[in-house]
C-alpha cells in the first residue's frame, strides 16, 4: 500500500475525463499562444493535411522537436492537441474555461509496452513572443 502512495505522489497527476465542453467552439477564438509551466505551445490558424483527422490546424510547441503538431475540435467540444515525432506521441484532450484549456494527456511510445495513464495537462492563454520559434520547423 505504501509503494502505491509513494508512486502516485511522486508521478504525474491521473487525471479523469475532461467531459463534453459547455457550448460549441468556435476554432478562430482559440487561436494564440499557452503556456503549461514552462511549455509554451501555439495554435495556429493554417491547415495541417492529416490524414487521420480532418479540420486540423497547425500548432507549434516550444519544447518538443515534433515532425508532427497539430489541433482540431471535436464533436464533444473539446480541443485535442497532439504532438508526434513518431516514437512518442503526446495526445491532449482539453475543454475551454475562460483563458485556459484544462484537460489531460496521454504520452505513447514505441519504446515500452503497457497502458498510457492519463495526467492532468492544463495551459493559461500567454501572450505570444519569445519561446516559441516557428521557423525551426519542430
Amino acid at each position: 500500500m505504501a509503494v502505491l502512495l509513494l508512486g502516485a505522489a511522486c508521478g504525474p497527476r491521473w487525471a479523469p475525463d475532461p467531459g463534453p465542453g459547455p457550448v460549441a467552439l468556435d476554432w478562430s477564438s482559440l487561436v494564440g499562444c499557452y503556456r503549461r509551466d514552462t511549455m509554451r505551445f501555439s495554435l495556429d490558424s493554417v491547415p495541417f493535411v492529416s490524414r487521420f483527422q480532418n479540420g486540423t490546424r497547425r500548432a507549434v510547441s516550444s519544447t518538443r522537436r515534433a515532425s508532427d503538431v497539430y489541433w482540431y475540435l471535436t464533436g464533444r467540444n473539446t480541443v485535442v492537441l497532439v504532438m508526434d515525432d513518431h516514437l512518442h506521441r503526446t495526445t491532449a484532450e482539453f475543454v475551454v474555461r475562460g483563458d485556459s484549456l484544462i484537460g489531460r494527456a496521454w504520452t505513447y511510445t514505441d519504446v515500452a509496452r503497457g497502458p498510457a495513464l492519463p495526467y492532468a495537462f492544463d495551459a493559461v492563454r500567454d501572450p505570444c513572443g519569445d519561446g516559441i520559434d516557428q521557423s525551426d520547423g519542430f
